[in-house]
């Protein structure tokens, strides 16, 4: 005879365990807690634990008692199962749709099946995958249809369009990449048909397909295994699923109706079983459902998925607050979920930079000896939830596969991976930001936290200056093509064999003109270093993610001072034609320069340069560059300079300005002039030129002016603002550039 527990005293339980784990370490870490006190402030400390130690601490307790207590009810299989519409919303999915619907048409489901794909504006091959597979006949109980949208309207609006479409009042959502596996349509049906009365929807176990493609799927692997199908388990258990997911559920058609169907959000999935649980529905799990998926390969792929479940998180917190205010079994789980974007910015901003500082700065105050109590708990968890999985793999003819690497990678490193993204996700929410669906690009703002990540935990526990910056740049032409870029980024000096300034920034740039406009995210880095006092290199690189094309700009300088009078300068460069047609191109120019300065006299210096540019479209550039500069010293901060270029191209380019043969020649007068008890510097430089524009010359003139200097010893600005009124990579005559940062140092 078995033991018999309610629902609600393996609830009562599972808290109990995991009040006393949380009460348990609070009492060994409080020395830990007064030392971060002592440090940081009593309420940073209280939130430092809280996030690494004291709230994990109790989600894992809390899943050891589900998983000890989890005996869930095994639902057979009917002889005679009722009506079905499986619901497919697909977009560009010519490569796996095929699979996707044969996968289905092999289900023994003993009832009739309606399998309705809607092609949410393909501009591939989609459809008429789907039109092949209905010219083939289809088995006698199931009905394959196609329905097909004009424009591009998100899944959320194409799962809508097919519920109006559907014939029956049980539905099933199966995203376009994902496969069944035996008998999963008949057993999801099971589930939500003699489950409890109020069952809205069932998940199903999605699994992952493709996981021997890249090491990252293969971590997946392990994710959807042990993290997402035993999270589902346990909330389930508790009557609370909080996901059905679009991948692999089924409906009551009333249930979905009532909650307004699938709200034009990111996360509609998330959002509408929210819902369910705010008319007081239940939402149930299917272990023995499976159904394997397609996973991201790249982590551009991944970001951009996890960012989308985050902000979807976000989406249903907002959409759903009532929940938080009325006590249900899935209360627990709810209010957990509300911490997740504070669990996970101290995990990136708190535990990692502490590992870092612990690792190269022997600096031990957030992560040590104390915060090595969560891993038996975490170990203990992992081992639980493997030994339940692999039992219901055998039990159903699975087997898990060898996959140790993966193991391991997920254990260490799946929390750094992911945080990013997630931050990434809850931020777009909160500033409602462009929405898009999908994980064909990457969304690069929070990737800047990865890169801040080592600089932050030493401006923590070092002390070399830093800076913080706020940056806005623009461009504006006769041409009415028009820049705006938005930046936030850090400055720091290292402390390194050698002198180095680091510098990462991150932002968005905004191109437009006449003909459209285009949008990038973007994420730069540089690094400065002295590497002796005659030797100097520079690299930088940039991330562009835009919507169509996401390119990586790239570029170094290798300066070398003799003894004597010379500089020489040997550089490179990647860049791209900055012009909305050049870019709808993606035309990109790869640079290469020599440079060599010569000292006359201590008031003359000469300066000379070679250069060879490549572009896309096979054009090739050979630039020539000389100037003279004199600066004497009875007027101090004062030069004069005689510059002079000439370019030659093989051809004028289309969407951008490259003319076969350009020379020019420009007088330039300068000077520098601080104020302020020398706290601000001014500079002004200008003068007129000529221009030789495939042998036709005109007049030209140029201009530029800088300040900088600082308000208070922490706060500066940086300006600057320049006129041109010439032709060289834009057939504009006339334009305006300039920025302004503002700098905050410590």
């Amino acid at each position: 005879m078995r033991f018999y527990l309610s629902v609600k005293i393996k609830l009562v339980l599972a808290l109990g365990l995991a009040l006393g784990w949380l009460a348990f370490s609070l009492w060994v870490g409080w020395p830990w807690l007064q030392d971060l006190s002592d440090r940081f402030t009593t309420p940073v400390a209280w939130l430092i634990i809280a996030g690494l130690a004291l709230l994990p601490g109790w989600a894992n307790a809390f899943l050891i008692c589900g998983l000890v207590v989890d005996r869930r009810p095994r639902y057979p299989i009917h002889r005679s199962l009722p009506p079905v519409s499986i619901l497919i919303a697909a977009y560009n999915e010519e490569e796996c749709i095929g699979e996707t619907i044969d996968s289905i048409l092999q289900q023994k489901y003993q009832g009739e099946v309606e399998v309705l794909v809607i092609d949410d504006g393909s501009r591939d091959a989609t459809a008429w995958v789907v039109g092949e597979k209905l010219a083939k006949g289809r088995k006698s109980n199931f009905q394959l249809r196609l329905l097909s949208l004009e424009h591009n309207c998100g899944k959320a609006a194409a799962l809508n369009a097919g519920l109006a479409q559907a014939r029956h009042q049980i539905l099933v959502t199966v995203d376009a990449d994902t496969f069944m596996y035996d008998d999963a349509l008949a057993r999801i049906v099971a589930n939500l048909i003699d489950g409890p009365a109020n069952t809205a929807a069932v998940a199903g176990t999605v699994l992952v397909r493709n996981s021997r493609e890249t090491v990252l799927a293969r971590l997946q692997e392990w994710d959807y295994f042990l993290g997402i199908a035993v999270v589902k388990r346990i909330q389930s258990l508790f009557q609370g699923t909080l996901v059905a997911q679009g991948a692999f559920s089924a409906y009551r058609r009333e249930a979905v109706e009532r909650a307004g169907g699938w709200a034009h959000t990111v996360g509609e999935d998330i959002v509408l079983t929210w819902g369910f649980h705010d008319l007081n529905y239940r939402v149930g799990y299917a272990e023995n459902a499976f159904v394997f998926t397609r996973v991201p390969e790249s982590y551009r792929q991944f970001f951009r998925q996890r960012q989308r479940w985050a902000r979807g998180l976000i989406e249903a917190i907002k959409k759903h607050p009532r929940l938080f205010l009325r006590w249900k079994m899935i209360t627990p789980f709810l209010f957990l979920n509300l911490l997740f974007p504070y669990l996970d910015a101290v995990f990136l901003l708190v535990f990692v930079p502490g590992l870092v500082a612990a690792v190269f700065f022997q600096y031990y105050a957030v992560v040590g000896l104390m915060t090595l109590l969560i891993l038996p708990l975490t170990l203990v968890v992992n081992l639980l939830m493997f030994f339940r999985q692999r039992r219901i793999f055998l039990h159903h003819g699975l087997r898990v596969r060898k996959n140790l690497f993966g193991l391991a990678l997920y254990i260490l490193t799946y929390q750094l991976l992911m945080s990013p993204a997630s931050l990434a996700g809850y931020v777009s929410e909160f500033l409602n930001l462009r929405k898009s669906w999908g994980t064909k690009a990457a969304q690069t703002t929070t990737v800047l936290l990865l890169c801040l990540l080592p600089l932050l935990a030493g401006s923590a526990w070092g002390a070399a200056p830093n800076r913080l910056l706020a940056e806005y740049e623009f461009f504006s032409d006769s041409d009415h093509e028009e820049h705006h870029g938005f930046y936030a980024g850090y400055q720091r000096r290292l402390s390194t064999p050698w002198p180095a300034l680091a510098r990462v920034r991150t932002g968005v740039l905004q191109i437009r003109n006449s003909e459209g406009k285009e949008r990038f995210e973007v994420l730069r880095g540089s690094y400065d270093a002295e590497l002796d006092e005659r030797v100097r290199l520079q690299l930088q690189g940039t991330y562009l993610s835009g919507d169509d094309w996401s390119p990586f700009l790239y570029g170094g300088a290798l300066v070398w001072t003799p003894p004597g009078r010379w500089r020489i300068e040997l550089s490179g460069e990647r860049s791209i034609i900055d012009s909305v047609a050049g870019i709808r191109q993606r035309l990109t120019v790869d640079t290469a320069a020599i440079s060599a300065d010569f000292a006359l006299s201590e008031q003359i210096t000469l300066v000379g340069a070679l250069f060879h540019q490549g572009i896309d479209d096979g054009n090739d550039r050979l630039g020539k560059v000389a100037r003279l500069i004199w600066s004497p010293q009875r007027v101090e901060g004062l030069h004069l300079q005689l510059y002079g270029k000439r370019i030659d191209s093989d051809f004028d380019g289309t969407g951008y300005f490259s003319p076969q043969t350009l020379e020019e020649l420009f007088l330039l007068a300068g000077i520098s002039r601080p104020f302020a008890n020398e706290q601000w510097v001014a500079r002004l430089q200008a003068g007129p030129g000529l221009q030789w524009i495939d042998g036709r010359r005109q007049g030209a003139f140029r201009s530029e002016f800088s300040l900088r200097g600082w308000f208070t010893p922490s706060l500066g600005l940086e300006g600057k603002l320049a006129y041109a009124h010439a032709q060289e990579s834009r057939e504009a005559y006339d334009s305006f550039l300039g920025g302004i940062s503002l700098v905050y140092a410590w």
